[in-house]
C-alpha cells in the first residue's frame, strides 16, 4: 500500500457475487489454477474472477468467477470459452505456441449471467453462461454510421 504526503489511501470496495441475471461488459480481475479431486483423480483446474460493470451495484465491486478443468484441447468447455470470448482468430493465432495466460489480465469482454437455483441453498449459483469479445462503441448519428462503414 503506498501512502503519498497527504496521506491519503485508497480503500478498495468489497466485492459481491450476488449479481442479477443479465449481460454485462466486464473483464478478467485474476486467474488461479488449483488441483481438485474427484473419483480419486486429480485435476488441474483454473478459476477465473471476473470484475462486472453493472449499473444498479454501485457500493461493491461486482464479480462473477468460473472454474474449468484446464484442458485446451478442441472441443473442451475451457477451449470453448476462450474461443467465445477471445474469438477463434484470437485461438488460431496462438495455436501450437506457448502462450502466457497473465496475457488475459484485464481483457474486457461480454458476459451473460445465469442463476442455478438449489432448494438447498438460499441463494442461486451465479455462473458466467457466456463469453463474448467486448462490443465496439455504438454509433448513433446515421450520418457519423454511414462514414465509419466506408472507412
Amino acid at each position: 500500500m503506498k501512502i503519498d504526503n497527504t496521506f491519503e489511501v485508497y480503500v478498495p470496495k468489497e466485492w459481491t457475487f450476488d449479481v442479477p441475471q443479465g449481460t454485462y461488459s466486464g473483464k478478467l480481475n485474476s486467474f488461479k489454477l488449483y488441483e481438485k479431486e474427484a473419483n480419486g483423480n486429480k485435476e488441474l483446474m483454473i478459476r477465473f474472477l471476473f470484475e462486472l460493470d453493472i449499473p444498479s451495484i454501485t457500493a461493491k465491486t461486482a464479480m462473477a468467477g468460473q472454474n474449468f478443468v484446464f484442458d485446451l484441447t478442441p472441443g473442451t468447455p475451457l477451449r470453448q470459452f476462450l474461443i467465445d470470448w477471445l474469438g477463434m482468430e484470437y485461438l488460431e493465432k496462438i495455436a501450437g505456441t506457448n502462450w502466457s495466460l497473465k496475457s488475459l489480465e484485464e481483457h474486457p469482454g461480454e458476459f451473460a449471467i445465469a442463476h442455478i437455483h438449489n432448494s438447498k441453498y438460499p441463494r442461486p449459483l451465479v455462473v458466467i453462461s457466456k463469453a463474448l469479445p467486448k462490443a465496439p462503441p455504438q454509433i448513433k448519428d446515421e450520418s457519423i454510421k454511414e462514414v465509419a462503414e466506408h472507412i
